[in-house]
């Protein structure tokens, strides 16, 4: 138990005791009892000296812990006026205009080291003044808790009580990041618990050679002969090897995200604007998402076939659709990409349900303050759109291009050696499978995310 714990338990104690003596000295006034009354105020008298000594304690433990706190604040103080001067010096040559040299290279040179170096120091000066902040508020708690200690009207609190007004003490930005931390507990123990020792034993088998023998599994390290197995002797169904499957997969995928981002967006600005049937509308939109997978599977063999089929040339309006493509003149990969993403008109809407609806409460979460402000300048909706509506929900995009990744990592073909070596009980040459399929999968998310991160806009109400 610390120091302040230990005092404050002391005087919580006290002060009961005291409140106690007072309230029977109190009904003994009333009930005209004068000899309790005297002896309770005696016994007051007696035990008041005694409190006063705790009270004394308090207030000097608090005075040694606000002396301490204002030391530290003035070395903050100081540290905070040096990189102020260090900021100041690499600003002017973040603004320089001519170089010493007089070369227009040294002059970038320098102007770019001077900004990168300034930030840095800026972002080390926020943080020495969230200290000092931090410190001060300490400081004006500590002076009101001397001063009501001193006037004998300082109550203590209980834990409970106690918790409260420490989190109101957090400012609301760091409230926020805590409550997010709590809602990620639950999913985090989960993961420990239950994916963790599943995710770690397929990491050990993709690196032995795991076979069943009389009833148990027979394990025998390898090292990577399972990877280089898997990239060699493997194939699929239709004769192609991983690393094609692979390649295959991560083109496919591309293309996908891209379409799919971009058709959930337009979907979801056209089903913003107000008209008859909009709720059904949406509802049809996420009703792949609502269909299990049984429905789906022969939803896409029927009509989704008959989609494709009719993209190879089999129905007249795929021709003249490729033909009109062909006669814009327009670059060759642009006209495969345009005529792939028609043959998948269907997986793309049943892979756009989710997407849809998260852009719609992006857009619909944007303050009407900013439209309104734009349309008394003059603007145009095509204006609002690629200035307000596009910048504020850019956010959305890395949440729309992370859920399409997965969900279409979900249903590649990858999963197919999978299930080809589980079904020869090669488990190591399967949990290699797993392993390439998460690592894939990480580096292809970390791949979008880097891309888009430094494109995304977040807005500061304040």
């Amino acid at each position: 138990m610390s120091k302040n714990q230990s005092l404050h338990k002391k005087y919580s104690k006290y002060y009961s005791q005291n409140q106690k003596i007072l309230k029977k000295l109190q009904k003994a006034l009333k009930g005209n009892n004068n000899e309790a009354a005297t002896a309770l105020q005696a016994q007051l008298d007696n035990f008041e000296k005694e409190f006063q000594i705790v009270r004394n304690d308090k207030v000097r433990y608090l005075s040694e812990l606000n002396e301490k706190d204002s030391k530290k604040l003035h070395q903050l103080s100081e540290q905070y006026d040096a990189l102020s001067i260090e900021r100041s010096k690499w600003m002017e040559k973040a603004n320089l205009r001519v170089a010493p040299d007089g070369k227009l290279k040294t002059l970038r040179h320098l102007n770019k080291i001077g900004q990168r170096k300034g930030q840095k120091y800026v972002r080390r000066m926020i943080k020495v003044a969230e200290k000092m902040q931090d410190l001060e508020n300490r400081i004006n708690h500590r002076n009101q808790d001397i001063m009501q200690v001193e006037e004998n009207k300082f109550v203590p609190l209980g834990f409970w009580a106690r918790l409260v007004k420490f989190w109101k003490s957090i400012p609301y930005e760091k409230q926020q990041k805590i409550w997010g931390y709590i809602f990620c507990v639950p999913w985090v123990i989960g993961f420990l618990i239950f994916f963790l020792l599943p995710i770690s034993e397929s990491l050990w088998w993709s690196l032995n050679t795991v076979k069943p023998d009389k009833g148990v599994l027979e394990i025998q390290w390898n090292g990577l002969n399972n990877f280089k197995s898997l990239f060699t002797d493997y194939v699929d169904a239709y004769g192609n090897t991983f690393a094609t499957v692979l390649a295959n997969s991560l083109v496919s995928l591309t293309l996908n995200l891209i379409v799919v981002v971009i058709f959930s967006l337009i979907i979801a600005v056209l089903l913003n604007t107000k008209f008859k049937g909009h709720a059904f509308v949406k509802a049809i939109f996420f009703i792949p998402v609502v269909f299990n997978a049984t429905a789906i599977y022969f939803a896409t063999e029927g009509l989704g076939g008959r989609l494709s089929s009719s993209m190879s040339g089999n129905f007249t309006i795929a021709n003249d659709f490729n033909n009109l493509l062909r006669n814009m003149s327009l670059p060759d990969r642009f006209t495969s990409f345009l005529v792939t993403a028609v043959n998948q008109i269907f997986s793309i809407v049943n892979m756009s349900g989710v997407q849809i609806l998260i852009f719609l409460a992006a857009i619909q979460s944007v303050p009407a303050s900013l439209y309104e402000a734009a349309k008394m300048e003059g603007a145009t909706k095509y204006e609002m759109f690629w200035k307000i509506t596009f910048p504020m929900v850019s956010p959305i995009f890395l949440t729309a291009a992370i859920y399409t990744i997965i969900d279409g990592f979900s249903k590649s073909s990858i999963l197919g050696f999978y299930d080809i070596a589980k079904g020869q009980s090669a488990y190591g040459i399967s949990s290699a499978v797993a392993v390439m399929y998460f690592l894939f999968t990480l580096v292809f998310i970390g791949a979008v995310y880097y891309i888009m991160k430094a494109r995304l806009f977040y807005y500061d109400e304040k």
